[in-house]
């Protein structure tokens, strides 16, 4: 039987979740970032899920210089 005094390591360091952020931006899967961090792919599924922004990616993206997309023109302009 486990001692109760033992860490489950229930939550993810600052330092994982920008490991998943970094491999999010690189275009990695959540099974190979799971494996890079040594976690379950489904604790990254879970973790993206839980603090996803609800924007298109599209919108996220920023050109080498660190500066945002234009904006996307009106219709019937």
């Amino acid at each position: 039987m486990p001692d109760k005094t033992e860490k489950k390591h229930k939550h993810l360091t600052l330092d994982e979740r920008e490991e998943i952020q970094g491999s999010l931006d690189h275009g990695m899967t959540f099974k190979a970032i799971g494996h890079r961090i040594g976690k379950d792919q489904t604790t990254v599924s879970k973790e993206v899920k839980r603090h996803l922004v609800s924007q298109p990616l599209e919108h996220r993206a920023y050109d080498s210089q660190g500066n945002p997309p234009p904006p996307e023109p009106c219709p019937g302009t």
